[in-house]
């Protein structure tokens, strides 16, 4: 994480007020600019937030934190709120981003004729296999997988291959107003993964926090409320809790 000090130049405080912030934060965050001329503050290339001794009213596209010249409890709980907001944000956003590479619209739907798992399976493998996301051993891995033990869990089941052998990696997502039925359970929403082997990194960046979201019961069913896939992506990402 990046950081640039707009500190004026008093008798070389700004030097001294670095020196201070980066013995509470070196391993967190890197100063990269101390800038006495807030003219100059455009120029710096691109970085996570601005450290400011004094009120600035320019637009620099990053958030603003005013500490003060002589560092204080206060200015290191601000600093260390400011990193822990940019975190989270970043995080969200990667999760966002793969979420819309996997995604694409034609993998979102609603539809209330698919009584069984069964249908479902059919109907989703077949889905993919005609766009070129998997071949044609896809389904009975499905099936295979299925039989070791049922992946329905309360109100959505989440059906995956044990390998990633898949042509190209992608979340096919099927919302229905009737309840299909999942080895005697009734679900509501289906996702049904496919992962090629080169995508594992996308795989260790989803599968957790989406599967532990989805064991909340009441987020489920706002979640399949939902109508389109874009807001399917954005409820997922706003939902996201991240832990450092």
């Amino acid at each position: 994480m990046t950081a640039v000090l707009y500190c004026p130049n008093y008798y070389d405080l700004n030097v001294r007020l670095t020196d201070t912030i980066n013995q509470h934060f070196s391993s967190e965050m890197l100063i990269t600019n101390i800038i006495t001329d807030d003219t100059l503050l455009e120029q710096v290339p691109k970085y996570d937030f601005i450290m400011s001794t004094v009120p600035l009213h320019g637009y620099y596209g990053v958030d603003i934190v005013h500490i003060g010249m002589f560092f204080t409890d206060k200015d290191i709980s601000v600093i260390r709120n400011k990193i822990t907001s940019v975190r989270i944000n970043k995080r969200k956003a990667t999760f966002k981003n793969y979420l819309e590479l996997l995604i694409i619209p034609e993998f979102f739907e609603r539809r209330n004729d698919l009584k069984t798992e069964r249908d479902a399976i059919e109907y989703l493998t077949g889905k993919m296999y005609r766009m070129g996301y998997v071949n044609e051993t896809f389904r009975e891995d499905i099936y295979m997988r299925e039989k070791l033990s049922s992946t329905a869990f309360h109100d959505f089941a989440i059906p995956h291959a044990m390998k990633m052998h898949a042509e190209k990696t992608g979340l096919n997502i099927l919302i229905s107003d009737a309840p299909v039925s999942w080895n005697g359970k009734p679900v509501y929403l289906i996702i049904m993964m496919c992962f090629n082997k080169n995508d594992r990194y996308i795989f260790n960046e989803i599968f957790e926090p989406l599967t532990m979201m989805l064991t909340e019961r009441e987020f489920i069913k706002k979640l399949i409320q939902v109508k389109d896939h874009e807001t399917f992506i954005q409820m997922l990402t706003d939902n996201l809790e991240v832990t450092f």
